[in-house]
């Protein structure tokens, strides 16, 4: 449900704002970046409204918002050559890139806290799905940072097209291990949950 909501929050901003997010996207980045900080500030406390605290601040905090919006950057560039969505989003897909990424650290940086906070517990015994929960989103910030840096047109001035380019074919691998970080997740409290029925 809170993914549906997120998709739906993504797809229209999207559709609406492309005009503007391509001319004038540095007040979109800074929005971007005010609401990631304060989602992280506000995730650090009992918000005692069960709608902000699960539907509001949980679209960011948990990521929604930011998949959603990965989403719409990555089936933009499969839609039909023809497709209007596609000649109203591609050519602010860069910018559209560098806004999602910005959205996503209040993601990021909500776990980093909470994740962190387990680890300097002497009693916490990291299982395998939390190991394997670090080293995947280790992997995809070590992707999206250079991405990111590399979507600002200033920066690709710079570089050689063909060299741009290569880079940003890790952009498939990217977007397969969103997919996996959710699966590593999801699908153990999935299997305990079933286990628990059963029994």
């Amino acid at each position: 449900m809170l993914f549906l909501i997120a998709l739906v929050i993504a797809v229209s901003f999207s559709l609406i704002c492309a005009p503007a997010l391509r001319k004038k996207p540095l007040p979109f980045y800074i929005a971007a970046a005010v609401l990631s900080a304060a989602v992280v500030i506000l995730a650090q406390y009992r918000i005692e409204n069960e709608l902000v605290q699960k539907y509001i601040l949980a679209l960011f905090s948990k990521g929604a918002v930011a998949t959603a919006f990965w989403c719409v950057v990555m089936f933009t560039g499969a839609l039909p050559q023809k497709s209007t969505l596609r000649r109203r989003l591609i050519p602010c897909r860069g910018e559209l890139s560098i806004f999602t990424a910005l959205l996503t650290l209040s993601h990021s940086a909500t776990y980093a806290i909470v994740y962190l906070k387990r680890l300097l517990n002497p009693d916490f015994d990291p299982q395998t799905d939390f190991i394997a929960t670090c080293a995947v989103v280790i992997m995809l910030l070590c992707i999206m940072i250079p991405l990111t840096i590399m979507s600002f047109k200033k920066v690709r001035s710079k570089m050689k097209p063909k060299t741009w380019k290569n880079i940003q074919r890790t952009a498939y691998l990217f977007f397969a291990l969103i997919y996996v970080h959710v699966l590593v997740l999801y699908f153990p409290r999935a299997v305990s949950e079933g286990k628990c029925r059963k029994a």
